[in-house]
């Protein structure tokens, strides 16, 4: 049977002297989802979270180093015959091996886990809120860009030809004063902009 690993980590003895960095995260991560699969709940990690706050808790770094102890003894320990460790690692019965290999997932972060459900709606919900901070960001560059600013662009773009009526229309909303346009009249405006500008018009 295989050995459990379940020594917390902090007071472990040294056993990484920094080789093969690449092969030990892929196998790390890949181990990760692997084990939270096998609860058959529906759960799993807090990927929104992670990416929003850009950092992992202390109990999900505690799991990772747990993994990773194993994931190392895995790679550094290849097939007879193979002594590039590189190449053990691309082989299906480096993976196999890895597979096999007992970690337990810490109670602590099978709580932080998430119902894949609250996983999508919070997929969505940051998905959402993405497109309306580039709306607005959109909306405020269009602001910024005063309007008599957008009337030299218009101009210039009319001398030479290269409006068609309907982004006339929407540079001479730009440049009147008062007027505030949509986030998606916003985005267009910002694409004649760059389109005149690859044309050759510099701003003053």
């Amino acid at each position: 049977m295989e050995m459990q690993y379940f020594v917390r980590p902090g007071t472990q003895k040294e056993w990484y002297d920094g080789g093969y960095r690449a092969n030990v995260v892929t196998f790390s991560i890949a181990k990760l989802v692997q084990i939270v699969q096998e609860l058959r709940d529906g759960r799993t990690l807090d990927t929104q979270a992670i990416w929003k706050g850009q950092n992992v808790s202390a109990v999900l770094l505690d799991q990772l180093k747990l993994v990773a102890r194993v994931m190392y003894s895995v790679i550094t320990s290849p097939e007879q015959g193979l002594e590039n460790i590189t190449e053990w690692s691309k082989k299906e019965l480096a993976w196999q091996r890895a597979r096999e290999k007992r970690v337990d997932l810490l109670p602590e972060l099978a709580a932080e886990l998430v119902s894949s459900a609250a996983s999508r709606e919070r997929a969505s919900d940051a998905r959402s809120d993405a497109r309306i901070d580039v709306g607005v960001a959109a909306v405020t560059e269009v602001l910024v860009y005063k309007h008599s600013a957008w009337k030299r662009l218009r101009d210039w773009g009319l001398q030479r030809r290269e409006l068609t009526p309907k982004e006339d229309q929407l540079l001479l909303f730009a440049a009147t004063v008062g007027k505030v346009p949509s986030e998606k009249q916003a985005a267009a405006i910002l694409h004649i902009r760059r389109k005149l500008e690859q044309e050759g018009y510099v701003a003053q």
